[in-house]
């Protein structure tokens, strides 16, 4: 999707092309980050990125209500660093504490973590079972 044109045509192309389909990632305190650093804040920021060049100054903003009216989520953890997070945001309660957990409400969410981030998932074995037995029309 290309971001260009005014406001109002970003709204729509996101509202038509984004919000179906909104990606995210949590943080390792159970986040769904909104990404909406500002420049006077990259410094800052720059611990989350690596470097102060590297946080974005372009994002979109969504909040927890927009991405529950996506058609579909897909939520991405890579590393140890997220093992706590994915944990209480599949197994854990819903809580304002991990505005992730949230996502267990979404009809359509899709969680892509590598065994580091699973790392601590107790029923880890079922959710590999119930991928590999799936039928074939819920393919990912």
């Amino acid at each position: 999707m290309a971001l260009t044109g005014t406001a109002a045509e970003l709204k729509a192309k996101v509202l038509a092309e984004a919000l179906p389909h909104a990606v995210n990632h949590v943080t390792p305190a159970g986040h769904v980050p909104e990404a909406n650093a500002m420049p006077d804040l990259s410094s800052l920021m720059g611990r989350f990125f690596g470097s102060a060049d590297k946080v974005p100054h372009h994002v979109i903003t969504m909040g927890l209500g927009t991405i529950m009216e996506a058609r579909q989520c897909l939520l991405l953890a890579f590393g140890a660093k997220k093992a706590n997070a994915i944990a209480a945001t599949v197994e854990g309660p819903l809580a304002a504490i991990n505005p992730a957990s949230v996502l267990q409400m979404h009809p359509n969410a899709k969680f892509c973590v590598d065994e580091a981030a699973a790392g601590i998932l107790k029923h880890a074995e079922y959710y590999r079972w119930v991928y590999k037995n799936k039928p074939e029309w819920q393919a990912f």
